[in-house]
């Protein structure tokens, strides 16, 4: 079994199950035998995780076993509702299992059929996500009109090589039995509560980023021909960085304020965030994050020492290195009544490191990324998983023009429980998205109504960038190169430094 399918069967708690549950309306009855069969041929013989049980291994490892004596029809329930049954008879039977688990000792799903509603039957649909990624599997399963559309070739399943074998095309009753018997989709309307249990969509329309502040000598970077304005000027001190921040709220609107720290002596750091707390009020959340640049002892001493300036809202990031070492920083600064929260993209870089990092109190909030956290989708895993975990979710930035940015836009917008501003570094970067950059208005990026992402690339911007590439020198960054050429000759990336 794979981490992430772990993950969904141990986030799985009676007060918030993992089951994806759809329920659709069928004109007329429905062949039992016959969808028994199709359920067969369909899913089990094709994904064998459908005819499977989870069970944990004596030292503790998840894993996909063949269920003994299995058999479809034994998930399969028929249930008459007393005549005449209307809607709110079958939104009252959906509701009273909806903190129902699903039995373990047995392959993961089941199917109602609800008889009784005078203008057909009612198929109800639950599995656990464990098995299947996302609605679109219950969709797929029970919409016969869609049977033999190319068009709508989904991959419903999780990429998983222990749960079988078989192609990833829809899920379907055969085209061939349609005929007279043909069944159509009716949509039900459910009262609210029940309708924000299937349907998605956005948690937020302007998802809100955090001003990114940078230590720099002055410049304003490129190379040749492609120099570019010092828009902020040499910024190594606690007055200038000041500047620089108010420069980016009055240009872009920032509620929030992020210090990348690790750069100049823990002091001087220290004293950048109390002046900025000194010019902006409790009101703008501070962060710092040095990047691992500090001892456990040092650590501790910024965050006894900025104890009120990283409180409401906001938090310290990657202090020390490693999940043993933000554990020990943190059991530190309890245990003299200091509950900053210490965020990471550092020591939580996957699934499997969350439970771990929860158990060892090492991460309160983990810094998400839609790009290496495998897309969108999983990022809305990763939301659900910290909310079960109680956990914390914002997002970390790394370099990335239009179309990346409104990736981590639309990502922060898809999970409700990222509740921090996201972090973004994209004032200190060109463009190459159709009609210039993206605006960021009162620190936001608004999520139109355009297909897709939203942005188009702006294809002469694109080949300049590729004549750029092709006149560097090198080919992948080195940070201890270009300190030894701009700043100091001797300089050696060491961590911890201080």
């Amino acid at each position: 079994m794979n981490p992430v399918d772990a993950l969904w069967l141990t986030a799985d708690r009676p007060e918030n199950l993992m089951v994806i549950e759809a329920l659709v309306m069928l004109d007329g009855p429905v062949d039992r035998a016959r969808l028994a069969q199709v359920v067969q041929e369909r899913l089990v013989e094709r994904f064998p995780v459908f005819g499977q049980r989870a069970e944990t291994s004596r030292w503790g490892q998840r894993r996909w076993v063949d269920a003994e004596r299995f058999r479809v029809e034994h998930h399969i329930h028929d249930v008459a509702l007393p005549s005449p049954a209307d809607d709110a008879a079958v939104q009252d039977y959906v509701a009273s299992h909806l903190s129902t688990p699903l039995p373990q000792d047995r392959p993961l799903w089941e199917i109602h059929l609800i008889s009784g509603h005078p203008t057909g039957t009612a198929m109800y649909v639950r599995l656990h996500h464990s098995i299947a990624d996302g609605i679109a599997l219950v969709q797929e399963v029970a919409a016969p009109e869609h049977a033999g559309d190319p068009r709508l070739g989904r991959r419903a399943l999780a990429q998983d090589r222990h749960r079988g074998h078989g192609d990833r095309r829809q899920l379907h009753l055969d085209a061939r039995e349609r005929g007279a018997h043909r069944q159509q989709l009716r949509r039900l309307r459910f009262p609210r509560e029940l309708q924000l249990r299937v349907v998605g969509g956005r948690a937020r329309t302007s998802p809100p980023f955090s001003a990114y502040l940078i230590y720099k000598h002055g410049g304003g970077g490129g190379l040749g021909a492609d120099v570019r304005e010092d828009e902020y000027g040499e910024c190594l001190d606690p007055q200038s960085m000041v500047r620089q921040c108010k420069q980016m709220v009055a240009k872009y609107g920032f509620k929030e304020i992020k210090l990348k720290g690790g750069v100049l002596d823990p002091d001087a750091e220290i004293e950048t965030i109390k002046q900025l707390r000194a010019e902006f009020g409790p009101t703008y959340p501070l962060r710092i994050d040095p990047n691992c640049a500090w001892s456990v002892e040092t650590s501790v001493k910024v965050g006894r020492e900025l104890k009120d300036e990283l409180s409401n809202g906001g938090y310290l990031e990657d202090p020390a290195a490693g999940l043993d070492g933000m554990a020990e920083v943190r059991r530190r600064l309890l245990a003299e009544g200091n509950d900053t929260p210490l965020a990471s993209n550092v020591a939580t870089t996957a699934f499997e490191h969350l439970p771990v990092a929860r158990r060892m109190d090492s991460v309160q909030i983990v810094l998400s990324d839609p790009h290496y956290w495998g897309g969108i989708r999983n990022q809305q895993h990763l939301s659900k998983f910290c909310e079960v975990l109680g956990l914390g979710l914002s997002m970390h930035s790394n370099n990335h023009l239009g179309v990346s940015m409104m990736i981590m836009a639309h990502a922060s917008a898809a999970c409700p429980h990222l509740t921090y501003a996201c972090d973004t570094h994209y004032p200190w970067q060109t463009e190459v998205a159709l009609g210039g950059r993206v605006p960021i208005v009162n620190g936001c990026v608004e999520i139109g109504d355009k297909p897709g992402l939203g942005v188009e690339l702006d294809y002469d911007q694109v080949a300049r960038g590729c004549e750029r590439y092709a006149k560097l020198p090198y080919r992948k960054r080195d940070d201890e190169a270009e300190m030894r050429q701009h700043v100091d000759p001797n300089w050696k990336r060491i961590l911890p430094r201080w």
